[in-house]
C-alpha cells in the first residue's frame, strides 16, 4: 500500500512539473534568443552594479570592472542583434525598432555611452555615474520594447 501511495504521489509530482514547464514560454526563433541573451547579460551586469551601489554587495573594483564590461559589451553588440526584423510570439520587442530605426539607434548610443562612463574608481563615484545609465536603457525600454 505505502509503495503505490509513494508512486501515485511521485507522478502527481511530475506531472505538476511538466505542468508547470508547459506554461514556461518558448522562444524559437534564434535572433530573438540572441536578443533576449544580450538583455539578460546586460541586465545582469547591471544588477551586479546596483547591489553594489546599494550596499547589498560589497565594492570590489575588480568586480565592478567586470561588469562594466560585461554590460558595455551587450549594449555594442545589441544594435546588429536588432538589424532584421524577426520577432515571435515571447518577445517583447515593439515593432517601433524597425519602423523607427534613427531613433532606436540613438537610444543604444545613448546606453553605450552612459554604460561606458560608469565611474568604478570608488562606490561614491559609481553611485554617481550609474543613474545616467539605469536612464538610458529605462528610457530604451519605454519606447521600444511592450511590457512584459
Amino acid at each position: 500500500m505505502r509503495a503505490r501511495l509513494a508512486v501515485a504521489f511521485g507522478l502527481l509530482l511530475c506531472l505538476g512539473v511538466l505542468a508547470g514547464r508547459a506554461q514556461e514560454p518558448v522562444v524559437r526563433d534564434a535572433a530573438v534568443l540572441t536578443r533576449q541573451s544580450l538583455m539578460r547579460e546586460a541586465k545582469s551586469a547591471l544588477g551586479v552594479l546596483t547591489e553594489m551601489s546599494g550596499h547589498s554587495l560589497r565594492f570590489d573594483r575588480t568586480a565592478a570592472r567586470a561588469a562594466k564590461r560585461r554590460l558595455s559589451s551587450a549594449l555594442r553588440r545589441l544594435p546588429r542583434a536588432f538589424a532584421a526584423p524577426r520577432m515571435d510570439a515571447h518577445s517583447h520587442a515593439l515593432p517601433r525598432i524597425w519602423q523607427d530605426e534613427t531613433g532606436f539607434a540613438a537610444a543604444a548610443a545613448r546606453a553605450r555611452s552612459a554604460a561606458r562612463a560608469i565611474e568604478i574608481r570608488s562606490l561614491p563615484a559609481l553611485r554617481r555615474s550609474l543613474p545616467e545609465v539605469v536612464s538610458a536603457c529605462l528610457a530604451c525600454h519605454r519606447s521600444f520594447r511592450e511590457p512584459p
